[in-house]
Formats: structure tokens, C-alpha cells, sequence
């Protein structure tokens, strides 16, 4: 079966991190894959997306195509002749721009095509726009796998076909993540000189659907109790001057560190003792399996698709949205008692090793294109 992905990107966040793992899982099982990242770059964005580079190293079939407007005919029709060329049996858009231009030119082209449900970021007033232009789009496709149940929710909410949809969550390879990021650590706690102070962590898009503004304020709370705790963000986006006005506002600028958009998202990770996710709203949580993966004690919010990853108690903590008392009263527990957090970071990574290792999820995934192909009158031919 040979299976073409279309993704609108401007980022590296978790669909595209999970389109790369899909894309190597996906072989194994008989699957030829290519994504297709349609990509406006912008200074200080690279010209080559990360997306694209990334898969090349190693060694998924990634082309970039050039983004120029909201929508483009002329990428429509590029992307029929590339269907009609390639003889791809199944076209996977997974977006609001790619669902209605793969759309069209899935049926222009005579190609089987689903769509990918990422869940929406609302915290972009266009995005409310795009929203309910895409759900009428969905309406039109037979099948929709969404990452969560979250999303399914809020896709039937929405009007659409339960019986369309279909859940398969975002995975992980845990070995090839925590691979030499334990090593890599001691760099990242030798250059913050937190060798031996606990370091609480938060990986994150700087949008205010991430919450980062209540992290930032448990950490008064925090630090009165620890006063040598360090508390890192790492991520970048559109909040940043207002999140550091903040931590200077509160005089935290000796605990708080900001530290930008970051590459090596493992060794990170790996360096920290606590991870934090205090999103007001999360469609699924890529990084808490990335965390949970490297055996972590998580805090999130219950909030989206993160109580389908975060048990409470078992695999994590659950804390309420936009309570940073709460995220406090977490991290402080967690601190005092090492073995308590020791044992559900290992029933985490088991977790996480069990219910979203990437052949797992490849699996279910090949499962929904055998259907969707079984479905289209195009695909039995």
C-alpha cells in the first residue's frame, strides 16, 4: 500500500513529531509512505523545514512544497499530479488547509483520502474561522482518525459521524527517544549550575492555551519551600516578552529560566526531575509520553486528551486548570517523597511503553486504511 501524508506546517510540534514516527513505523508493516510539508517559511524560520530534515536523516521519504496562500489552486493541482503519478492508493491530510485542498484533489484525482483530526488551537482568534470551515469539510470524508478520544468528543459534538470516526492515539518509540539522553543530560545541568537542585520542567509552544503564565507563578510557591529550585521552559512562540515580564514581576529571574526554542528535546527532559504540562486546553500530549517515556513524574492539567495518558496517582498527576496552588502542592509532594515519584515514573514508561509504542500505533493506524480503502469504491477497484 503506498500512502501519501499532506501537512500544512509552520512548526515542529506534536503532529509533525508524530507523522515522523509514523513514517518510520509504518514500512515494517508494508507501507510505502511520503509526507508532503506545505511550508511558508518566515525569518527567523529555517529555509528547509525541520520536518523535512529531520526525515531525511532518517530516512523518510519528506518533500517541502512551498506555502503561498491560505489556499492555492495551484498547489491543488500539483498535489493531483503528484497523486495521479505516484498511483498512491490513499491520500492522509491532517489539517484545516490540507483536509480541503487534499479534498479536492482527492476527487479530482480519483483517490481514496481520509483526514488526521489534530484537535484545534483556538487561542488564534482565525483559528475559530478555520474551525468551522474545516468541520464542514470533515463532513465529507468517510473516515477521520482522531488523536484522542478528546477529539472525538468534540467531533461528534460538532455534528459529525461517529460511525466516520475513528481513535488512534499519537505514539512513541521509547527506546530510539531515550537513547544517550541520560548522558546528554549532565551537559544541560552543568551549563543552568543545577547539578543538585531539583529542576521542574515545562515543554511548550509559548501560546496561552499552554497555561505557561500559572507554571510560571507555582514557582513563588515552589521556591518559598525550595528556594534552590530551578523551573526551565523550553519552547518558543508569541507570549515570550509578556512570560518574562512576568517572572521579572514576581522576581524570579534567579529560579525562572526561559530557555527558547531547543532542538534536543530528550536530553532536556533527561536533566529535569519534575515535568509539568499546565495546559488550559490539550487535544493529546506528545510530550508527557516523551516524559513518561524517559521514566518521569508528571503534573498535568485535566484537561483534553492528557487524563488518556496521565492516570491519576498511577501514571501521573492530575492537577485543575489555572491553579498554580494546585501545580505547587504537586511539585512539592513529588519532591518530598522520592520513592513515591520513582515508582509511577516507571508505571509511566511502562505505560506509555505499552498503550503508545510506535508499532502499536502504526498497527492500528494500517487497520484504518485498510477500512477506508475497503469503503471508497475507488480503493476496491
Amino acid at each position: 500500500m503506498r500512502v501519501l501524508h499532506f501537512r500544512s506546517t509552520s512548526s515542529f510540534a506534536g503532529a509533525e513529531r508524530s507523522l515522523l514516527t509514523l513514517g518510520r513505523a509504518l514500512p515494517a508493516l508494508g507501507i510505502e509512505v511520503k509526507i508532503i510539508a506545505y511550508y511558508r517559511q518566515r525569518p527567523p524560520e529555517p529555509l528547509v523545514h525541520r520536518l523535512v530534515a529531520e526525515g531525511r536523516q532518517e530516512e523518510v521519504d519528506v518533500d517541502q512544497w512551498e506555502d503561498h496562500s491560505r489556499f492555492s489552486w495551484r498547489a491543488v493541482g500539483r498535489l493531483v499530479r503528484e497523486l495521479k503519478r505516484g498511483a498512491w492508493n490513499l491520500l492522509v491530510t491532517h489539517d484545516h488547509k490540507t483536509d480541503l485542498m487534499g479534498y479536492l484533489a482527492a476527487r479530482r484525482s480519483g483517490t481514496p483520502c481520509i483526514a488526521t483530526a489534530h484537535g484545534y488551537d483556538l487561542s488564534l482568534l482565525r483559528m475559530i474561522l478555520y474551525r468551522h470551515v474545516d468541520l464542514m469539510v470533515l463532513r465529507r470524508f468517510s473516515r477521520i482518525v482522531a488523536v484522542s478520544d478528546s477529539v472525538r468528543r468534540e467531533l461528534v459534538g460538532a455534528s459529525l459521524s461517529p460511525d466516520r470516526i475513528r481513535v488512534v492515539h499519537n505514539g512513541i518509540d521509547v527506546a530510539r527517544f531515550a537513547d544517550g539522553a541520560s548522558r546528554r543530560a549532565i551537559e544541560w545541568r552543568g551549563r543552568f549550575a543545577a547539578e543538585s537542585v531539583p529542576v521542574i520542567l515545562a515543554v511548550s509552544r509559548l501560546y496561552s492555551q499552554k497555561g505557561l503564565e500559572y507554571f510560571i507563578q507555582s514557582a513563588v510557591q515552589v521556591r518559598r519551600a525550595m528556594p534552590k529550585v530551578r523551573f526551565w521552559i523550553a519552547g518558543d512562540g508569541m507570549l515570550r516578552k509578556k512570560l518574562e515580564a512576568l517572572v521579572r514581576k514576581l522576581g524570579l529571574e534567579e529560579t525562572v529560566t526561559l530557555l527558547g526554542h531547543q532542538d534536543d528535546i530528550a536530553a532536556i527532559m533527561a536533566a529535569s526531575d519534575v515535568f509539568i504540562m499546565p495546559s488550559l486546553g490539550e487535544s493529546f500530549a506528545n510530550a508527557l509520553l516523551e516524559a513518561m517515556a524517559l521514566a518521569k513524574p508528571v503534573i498535568a492539567t485535566s484537561v483534553g486528551g492528557i487524563p488518556e495518558v496521565v492516570r491519576d496517582g498511577e501514571t501521573g498527576w492530575l492537577v485543575p486548570p489555572r491553579q498554580p496552588a494546585a501545580i505547587a502542592a504537586a511539585v512539592l509532594h513529588v519532591l518530598r517523597n522520592p520513592d513515591v515519584a520513582a515508582r509511577i515514573g516507571t508505571h509511566g514508561r511502562d505505560f506509555v511503553a505499552s498503550r503508545f509504542a510506535a508499532a502499536h500505533i502504526a498497527a492500528q493506524t494500517v487497520e484504518v486504511y485498510r477500512e477506508a480503502l475497503a469503503a471508497s469504491p475507488v480503493g476496491r477497484r
